[in-house]
């Protein structure tokens, strides 16, 4: 049997970006974006089209996919948490005889911690033998090297790294320099080939020049920091987007109202300022997407293409000025839960395929086990949809996906419906109590079936989610399954509250 026929020897690539919404490949139905190297992977393998986080937020959502497991599980509940599982999809995989590697953007502890300016190289990082890291505000590796070797340029490095330069980050209710213009969207000055970006793909692809075509398969993990905010790509991708040929945002009178302050970021910002951020966002997808296409062109030049399996997906989602936010925040509209998720195959099997069910984040390390006939650990809590990857359009998926975020929101959806319960008393029905965090209250809460608290709504319908369809008659089974599916789910999935010991 030749090694392109024998799936465990398949190598890994698993490609993620920073808060990039679904809608923002031209695979997904985007005619303003430029996607050509991921529009090409979904044109040469699946495109799951209802993949979802389980989480909003960037800590919870990265240790999901590496865990395979719920956050109130693993326990990475929000940013400031450190993710204590002693192993992982990269642990795993080296016991099955990988050489792991991971550069970018882990974010598996908090990045105030200090922990990644002091890791201990000599050791593994969550089963990752080699780990290059750099995070949202440049602290780690890329910095450094920047500082080493390109001393010129380390100051417009620091303009990108840290965004209190451009805006003052810890005050989210001001991201205005002037009225009506958004601080945190800037051209980089930086050479293209000196930006994060860059670095972050030249460090995949010298990993891929060590280990591709050895003995061992690889498990390469590139994560890329954008197109998370600030926004600033660097040109040409700074003015590629024409501002009067994007979209406008998507937004209703009066639905602030619904809306905690400090998430409010696009008040009283016109239309033409969210197109410029949208323009500056859109830059830097397309810049992350030329970098993926010089590692895909490398894995074809040394021959590992058609023995490689390519994951593409994002932590979470962004606003980018719909329901008049930006950025993220905790309420769960498919701006922020639903990601792009892209898997190509070797030798294009399965090419073209859209696939319509629900899979999910912690699916991922379940499905790969089974695929390359890897044993399933018995911790992992995703469904595996390796019927899928097997079967093409015809495989089969889980049935519920499942959302929460802390104590302010759980969720479940099926298909287009999703219904969504903001406990708090404060977010945003007043009427609601809020939930403890214990576990006894917060498992055996009792969810009210009528009232303040529940969100319906279905997205075939309903794009934006306007319309709260709780209480309706003619939906009363649909309601009545997904409160009983969300409840199961809460009682049934054991629950890790930690301590936390830093503000990010």
């Amino acid at each position: 049997m030749s090694m392109n026929e024998k799936k465990d020897k398949y190598n890994l690539l698993m490609i993620t970006t920073d808060e990039q919404r679904f809608d923002t490949l031209g695979c997904n139905n985007n005619p303003y974006i430029k996607t050509p190297n991921l529009d090409r992977l979904a044109k040469e393998g699946i495109n799951f089209i209802n993949h979802t986080c389980s989480s909003p937020i960037c800590t919870p959502s990265r240790a999901s996919i590496l865990t395979g497991q719920y956050c109130r599980t693993h326990g990475a509940w929000d940013v400031g948490y450190t993710l204590k599982h002693p192993k992982g999809l990269a642990g795993w995989l080296s016991k099955n005889g990988y050489e792991c590697g991971i550069f970018g953007k882990a974010h598996f502890e908090p990045e105030l911690s200090n922990f990644v300016e002091n890791m201990n190289h000599d050791e593994k990082y969550y089963g990752f033998s080699e780990f290059k890291l750099t995070e949202d505000n440049l602290i780690g590796e890329y910095l450094n090297w920047m500082k080493d070797h390109h001393p010129d340029h380390y100051q417009n490095a620091l303009k990108l790294g840290n965004e209190s330069t451009s805006a003052p980050y810890v005050d989210y209710g001001q991201p205005l320099r002037d009225e009506g213009h958004i601080k945190a969207v800037f051209t980089s000055e930086l050479p293209e080939n000196l930006h994060q970006t860059a670095w972050i793909s030249d460090k995949t692809i010298d990993f891929l020049k060590e280990h591709a075509g050895k003995k061992k398969p690889f498990f390469a993990w590139c994560s890329y920091v954008d197109p998370h905010h600030p926004w600033t790509p660097p040109e040409p991708f700074a003015s590629m987007y024409d501002l009067k040929n994007l979209p406008l945002p998507q937004r209703k009178e009066g639905e602030e109202k619904y809306l905690p302050s400090f998430y409010f970021y696009a008040k009283n910002l016109p239309d033409s300022e969210l197109q410029r951020m949208c323009a500056a966002y859109y830059g830097m997808i397309s810049h992350i997407d030329h970098h993926i296409g010089r590692i895909i062109k490398y894995l074809e030049e040394i021959n590992q293409l058609e023995n490689t399996i390519i994951i593409f997906t994002s932590d979470h989602g962004d606003y980018n000025g719909d329901h008049g936010l930006i950025r993220k925040a905790i309420f769960m509209f498919d701006n922020i839960l639903k990601v792009p998720f892209l898997i190509r195959l070797p030798n294009k099997k399965h090419a073209r395929t859209i696939y319509k069910g629900n899979t999910q984040h912690e699916d991922i390390v379940p499905s790969l086990f089974e695929y390359l006939n890897i044993p399933i650990p018995e911790e992992l809590q995703g469904e595996s949809f390796t019927s899928v990857l097997s079967n093409g359009v015809n495989g089969k998926s889980r049935e519920y996906s499942y959302f929460e975020y802390y104590k302010y929101a759980v969720g479940v959806s099926k298909g287009p419906w999703k219904l969504i319960y903001y406990p708090s008393k404060n977010w945003p029905w007043k009427s609601v109590p809020q939930i403890e965090n214990t576990k006894e209250s917060f498992q055996i809460i009792s969810l009210p079936k009528r009232g303040k608290g529940f969100v319906l709504t279905n997205s075939e319908e309903d794009s934006l989610e306007y319309d709260n369809r709780i209480g309706d008659e003619e939906l009363i089974d649909i309601e009545s399954e997904l409160k009983e599916a969300l409840f199961k789910w809460l009682l049934e999935t054991p629950l890790y509250y930690p301590t936390k010991p830093y503000p990010w």
